[in-house]
């Protein structure tokens, strides 16, 4: 007769078997067990997690400047009812989380603000915020090229012109120091301030958290994972 809140994970290849992880090293989240973990010492409730596996459309359709919109009504439209309908979910937005890395971490952050009826909360691991439209020229398909494209990332762009973060929702933000996360402060500094300025509750409300020497690889983020899933249900350490 139990129901359970559901979080959403992109990226799902990554997240379980590591037969199919890391991009075919064997790296994986490992988020079963450490749920499992945190559910046995008392620390969250138990949690369904519904992992959607990416396509090789991947960077486009995470990113919130292009893909991503469409991206949202694929899974509300298409991925939520069936899970409602299969299994014991409880529903509405305050039990209805998302969370990924990279360009994972923004769509998370996407899906929250810009759809917080549906989804009440996220956890952003090392999100790709220096994405830019020079970035984007390189990574997306069909996006304009040039050498005059703006290397502002867009996340600053958009706060700049008045980007609001919806009432009632929860966000998680982190990022490593290293590798692939260097650089990653400046514009995760612009959130934090962003979200501040907005009365938003640091700690309760939203955390900015790096982690000194993680890189963006699966391995650091399964080593963090216990922090976003207590922040998301639990008493945050």
């Amino acid at each position: 007769d139990l129901r359970y809140p559901v979080l959403y994970m992109h990226d799902g290849h990554t997240l379980f078997d590591p037969r199919f992880g890391g991009g075919g090293q064997g790296d994986i989240w490992d988020v079963d067990d450490t749920i499992v973990n945190l559910v046995d010492e008392g620390v969250i409730p138990p949690v369904i997690v519904v992992g959607a596996w990416n396509s090789s459309e991947r960077i486009a359709e995470y990113s919130p400047w292009h893909g991503a919109p469409d991206y949202a009504r694929f899974l509300i439209e298409e991925i939520m009812p069936r899970v409602n309908a299969e299994f014991r979910t409880l529903t509405g937005p305050e039990n209805t989380a998302v969370m990924g890395s990279s360009m994972g971490g923004l769509l998370s952050y996407y899906l929250v603000t810009y759809h917080p009826d549906v989804f009440g909360a996220c956890g952003c691991t090392s999100s790709a915020f220096p994405i830019s439209e020079a970035m984007a020229a390189r990574w997306v398909p069909g996006t304009e090229t040039g050498d005059s494209l703006d290397v502002t990332p867009y996340i600053i762009r958009d706060i700049e012109n008045g980007l609001i973060a919806p009432e009632g929702v929860r966000y998680w933000f982190d990022y490593g120091t290293v590798g692939g996360d260097e650089g990653y402060d400046v514009p995760h500094k612009a959130v934090r301030d962003w979200l501040l300025a907005q009365a938003l509750v640091e700690g309760e409300d939203f955390v900015v958290r790096a982690y000194e020497g993680a890189d963006h690889e699966e391995a650091a983020w399964r080593d963090r994972l216990e922090d976003p899933l207590r922040f998301l249900y639990g008493t945050p350490l």
